[in-house]
Protein backbone atom coordinates (compact mmCIF):
# COMPACT_ATOMS: atom_id res chain seq x y z
CA UNK A 1 0.00 0.00 0.00
CA UNK A 2 1.37 3.50 -0.61
CA UNK A 3 2.06 5.83 2.07
CA UNK A 4 -0.05 8.46 3.28
CA UNK A 5 1.37 12.54 3.60
CA UNK A 6 0.77 13.67 7.04
CA UNK A 7 0.75 10.27 8.37
CA UNK A 8 3.24 8.90 11.87
CA UNK A 9 4.61 5.91 10.85
CA UNK A 10 7.67 4.01 12.92
CA UNK A 11 10.75 2.35 11.40
CA UNK A 12 12.11 -0.35 13.00
CA UNK A 13 15.62 -1.85 12.12
CA UNK A 14 18.31 -4.13 13.39
CA UNK A 15 21.81 -2.23 13.54
CA UNK A 16 24.84 -2.74 15.02
CA UNK A 17 28.09 -0.09 15.62
CA UNK A 18 31.22 -1.18 17.25
CA UNK A 19 33.14 -0.14 20.23
CA UNK A 20 36.85 1.08 19.14
CA UNK A 21 39.97 2.08 20.83
CA UNK A 22 40.27 5.29 18.24
CA UNK A 23 38.56 8.30 19.42
CA UNK A 24 36.02 8.71 16.80
CA UNK A 25 32.77 7.62 16.93
CA UNK A 26 32.27 5.01 19.93
CA UNK A 27 35.30 4.33 21.98
CA UNK A 28 36.51 2.88 24.63
CA UNK A 29 39.70 4.97 26.26
CA UNK A 30 41.94 2.95 29.25
CA UNK A 31 43.20 5.28 31.81
CA UNK A 32 44.82 5.11 35.43
CA UNK A 33 43.38 6.57 38.85
CA UNK A 34 45.58 6.21 41.97
CA UNK A 35 46.88 3.13 40.40
CA UNK A 36 43.63 1.74 39.04
CA UNK A 37 43.30 0.59 35.71
CA UNK A 38 39.58 2.00 34.77
CA UNK A 39 37.58 3.18 31.62
CA UNK A 40 35.33 5.16 29.93
CA UNK A 41 33.16 4.83 26.95
CA UNK A 42 32.59 8.22 25.44
CA UNK A 43 31.01 9.07 21.90
CA UNK A 44 32.66 11.70 19.31
CA UNK A 45 30.49 12.14 16.74
CA UNK A 46 31.98 15.28 15.09
CA UNK A 47 32.21 15.14 11.76
CA UNK A 48 30.29 12.47 10.31
CA UNK A 49 30.48 9.72 12.89
CA UNK A 50 27.23 9.51 14.08
CA UNK A 51 26.52 7.04 11.23
CA UNK A 52 28.53 4.76 13.09
CA UNK A 53 27.40 4.53 15.93
CA UNK A 54 23.29 4.56 15.22
CA UNK A 55 21.48 4.75 12.38
CA UNK A 56 20.45 8.21 11.06
CA UNK A 57 20.67 10.88 8.16
CA UNK A 58 24.43 12.43 9.12
CA UNK A 59 24.17 15.55 7.70
CA UNK A 60 24.27 18.93 9.75
CA UNK A 61 21.27 20.58 7.55
CA UNK A 62 18.97 17.54 8.93
CA UNK A 63 18.13 17.81 12.49
CA UNK A 64 16.25 15.96 15.15
CA UNK A 65 15.41 15.44 18.57
CA UNK A 66 17.07 12.56 20.48
CA UNK A 67 15.41 10.60 23.24
CA UNK A 68 18.83 8.61 24.83
CA UNK A 69 18.63 5.73 26.58
CA UNK A 70 21.95 4.11 27.97
CA UNK A 71 22.12 0.58 29.87
CA UNK A 72 25.47 0.08 31.52
CA UNK A 73 26.97 -1.63 34.58
CA UNK A 74 26.32 -0.29 38.56
CA UNK A 75 29.06 0.94 39.11
CA UNK A 76 28.83 3.36 36.21
CA UNK A 77 27.38 6.39 35.56
CA UNK A 78 25.89 7.90 32.23
CA UNK A 79 26.25 11.40 30.75
CA UNK A 80 24.84 12.74 27.73
CA UNK A 81 23.54 15.85 26.37
CA UNK A 82 20.36 16.45 28.25
CA UNK A 83 19.58 15.97 32.22
CA UNK A 84 18.66 12.08 32.99
CA UNK A 85 15.15 11.49 33.44
CA UNK A 86 14.98 7.89 35.20
CA UNK A 87 17.43 5.23 36.32
CA UNK A 88 15.89 2.24 36.98
CA UNK A 89 17.83 -1.40 36.64
CA UNK A 90 17.18 -4.54 34.46
CA UNK A 91 17.97 -8.56 35.05
CA UNK A 92 19.09 -10.52 32.27
CA UNK A 93 21.68 -13.85 31.62
CA UNK A 94 24.70 -11.07 32.67
CA UNK A 95 23.63 -9.95 35.37
CA UNK A 96 21.90 -6.49 36.98
CA UNK A 97 22.07 -3.76 34.44
CA UNK A 98 21.39 0.22 35.24
CA UNK A 99 19.12 1.32 32.64
CA UNK A 100 19.96 5.79 32.30
CA UNK A 101 16.83 7.21 30.51
CA UNK A 102 17.91 11.17 29.38
CA UNK A 103 15.08 13.85 28.66
CA UNK A 104 14.43 14.45 25.00
CA UNK A 105 17.34 16.76 23.26
CA UNK A 106 16.51 20.03 21.72
CA UNK A 107 16.70 19.62 18.21
CA UNK A 108 20.19 19.17 16.75
CA UNK A 109 22.55 17.66 13.68
CA UNK A 110 23.41 14.15 14.82
CA UNK A 111 27.45 14.81 15.12
CA UNK A 112 26.10 17.04 18.40
CA UNK A 113 24.60 13.95 20.34
CA UNK A 114 27.47 12.68 23.34
CA UNK A 115 27.16 10.47 25.74
CA UNK A 116 29.16 8.60 27.69
CA UNK A 117 29.58 5.32 30.52
CA UNK A 118 32.33 6.10 33.51
CA UNK A 119 33.30 6.46 36.74
CA UNK A 120 33.49 9.76 37.21
CA UNK A 121 31.91 12.26 39.26
CA UNK A 122 30.90 16.15 39.04
CA UNK A 123 31.12 19.64 40.12
CA UNK A 124 28.13 22.18 39.22
CA UNK A 125 27.27 25.84 39.51
CA UNK A 126 24.07 27.53 38.27
CA UNK A 127 24.10 30.35 35.44
CA UNK A 128 20.97 31.88 34.22
CA UNK A 129 18.73 29.02 35.95
CA UNK A 130 20.47 26.41 34.25
CA UNK A 131 22.62 24.39 36.06
CA UNK A 132 26.04 23.27 34.50
CA UNK A 133 27.98 20.20 35.24
CA UNK A 134 31.87 19.67 34.79
CA UNK A 135 32.78 15.76 34.73
CA UNK A 136 36.24 14.47 35.39
CA UNK A 137 37.98 11.52 36.98
CA UNK A 138 37.27 11.28 40.84
CA UNK A 139 40.87 12.86 41.93
CA UNK A 140 40.26 15.00 39.46
CA UNK A 141 37.20 16.36 41.53
CA UNK A 142 38.23 15.96 44.64
CA UNK A 143 41.83 17.69 43.93
CA UNK A 144 39.39 20.62 43.19
CA UNK A 145 40.79 20.81 39.34
CA UNK A 146 37.46 21.01 38.05
CA UNK A 147 36.41 24.22 40.08
CA UNK A 148 36.56 26.60 37.10
CA UNK A 149 32.72 25.15 36.87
Amino acid sequence: SKLVPGQEYIIQANYTGYLDEKVTGLFINHYSESDLNKIIIASLLEPTHARSVYPCFDEPTMKATFDIRLVHRSQFVAISNMPAIDVSERLDKDGKWKVTTFNTSVKMSTYVTAFAICDYDYVNTTYNGIEIRVWADKASISKGEADFA
